[in-house]
């Protein structure tokens, strides 16, 4: 009796997820490298509002959070998923699209942090 399955598995929104993780991660990081660095040297600010560091702390917390752990987070549960159930993804589609929506979402969050577009008072 054989009891492995050959269970041709979706890693393509896995692995989308997984370059992305590295990328927003490097950007997030990177990002909050350059707002310590505003610290200790000022001048770092080019006097424009949108590279201050009261509007880049705000995105380099979220680009962490939200575009390095939850794109981790996102690869981690598409690739668990399907190894535990040992069956491929339901709908292809909608993981593509989990995929390009959340990118999307961090993008516009990308650029509306820095614009001063929020909430706050």
């Amino acid at each position: 009796m054989n009891t492995t399955s050959s269970t041709a598995y979706n890693y393509k929104v896995v692995r989308q997820f997984a370059i992305m993780t590295v990328v927003w991660g490097i950007v997030g990081m990177g990002l909050g490298v350059f707002i310590a660095a505003q610290l200790a040297w000022p001048f770092l600010n080019l006097d424009l509002p949108w590279t201050s560091f009261g509007r880049l702390r705000p995105l380099h917390t979220n680009a962490v959070i939200f575009a390095f752990g939850g794109c981790a987070l996102f690869a981690t549960s598409y690739y668990s998923v399907q190894r535990t159930c040992q069956t491929t993804l339901f709908a292809p589609r909608l993981a593509a699209f989990t995929f390009w929506g959340w990118q999307l979402v961090i993008l516009l969050a990308a650029i509306s942090l820095p614009l001063g577009y929020t909430s706050s008072k």
